[in-house]
């Protein structure tokens, strides 16, 4: 037996909100960064590399998030 229609997009759902959380974690981290470096706890170099993780991963959970919606839109549209 097939998952219904309202199953599949429960789990897209939720797979928006698992993605959003990440997402909240990589902006903590770099927010802490900021700080750090502002008040010359880490360096330039230190600063860039855990914006350039923040970038990168965050561009992809936009991408998963993205491909969730379009997901779910096809589904309420079917």
């Amino acid at each position: 037996m097939g998952e219904s229609s309202l199953d599949k997009i429960r789990k897209l759902e939720k797979e928006i909100k698992d993605q959003n959380a990440i997402r909240a974690e990589y902006n903590k981290e770099l927010l802490e960064a900021e700080k750090k470096l502002k008040s010359k706890e880490i360096t330039q170099q230190q600063y860039e590399r855990v914006k350039k993780k923040h970038d990168d991963h965050c561009g992809k959970i936009n991408e998963k998030i993205q491909a969730a919606r379009r997901g779910i839109e096809e589904l309420r549209s079917e």
